[in-house]
């Protein structure tokens, strides 16, 4: 820590401009993030959600019944990150729509995400009757997560353990799985699960890297504590 304020305040006194220095800094760690970790917002899918939402919004000014664009834009907003401006649109979309899982999945999504717990675990399960292979099994994923976080490890672990049967590659899931394991004190198989996220970062496709790059650190964290 004292290495890093002094190289900072060696850069203030070369430069003699401070804002410039935060910006530069910036500009560092995000391509450090960019490139090794995945942590920051990836803000050229924000700003192409951004048009989409634009796009949609005013489709449905001049056809408020399109159920197919209330899905897009309430899919579109949740993705996001805003689940409440999401639900609106999903809910108009869901009697027109309600025998196509997207819809179950995607409403499932953002009620959980807006405390509306039951009601999204409900759309979720719906989701994977409907269609058990939905998204590669990602509705197992999110109730595997969900249930994590609150503490319920017997339910999540049964969610991820099939998530991870179905999608095989997936470094999210498996780093989740042996978060859930590690929890109910199973280290053994925690430490498989964190070595397959690694892996699957390894063998994943370049546009895929970037997204599973914060699951692989994790993960290899995760493992060098065991």
């Amino acid at each position: 820590m004292f290495l890093k304020w002094m190289i900072v305040y060696f850069l203030i006194v070369l430069t003699g401009n401070p804002i410039l220095i935060i910006l530069l800094l910036i500009l560092v760690y995000g391509a450090l993030d960019w490139r090794y970790f995945g942590f920051f917002p990836q803000f050229n899918r924000w700003f192409r959600r951004n048009l989409e939402i634009r796009e949609l919004t005013r489709a449905l000014q001049i056809n408020p019944h399109d159920a197919p664009s209330q899905l897009a834009l309430g899919r579109a907003y949740l993705l996001n990150g805003n689940p409440q401006k999401a639900i609106s649109p999903l809910q108009a979309a869901f009697p027109k729509m309600k025998e196509f899982p997207e819809i179950h999945y995607y409403l499932g999504l953002a009620f959980l995400s807006t405390g509306r717990e039951v009601e999204g675990k409900e759309l979720l399960l719906d989701t994977i009757k409907m269609d058990p292979r939905f998204q590669y099994g990602e509705p197992y994923l999110k109730l595997g997560e969900y249930y994590l976080k609150g503490k319920d490890y017997r339910a999540g672990l049964e969610m991820l353990e099939t998530f991870c049967s179905i999608h095989t590659s997936s470094s999210e899931g498996f780093y989740q799985l042996g978060m859930v394991q590690l929890a109910l004190g199973d280290k053994e198989h925690a430490a498989i699960s964190f070595n397959k996220a690694i892996e699957a970062y390894k063998i994943s496709p370049g546009y895929k890297k970037q997204i599973d790059r914060k699951w692989r650190w994790k993960a290899g964290k995760s493992l060098a504590t065991l």
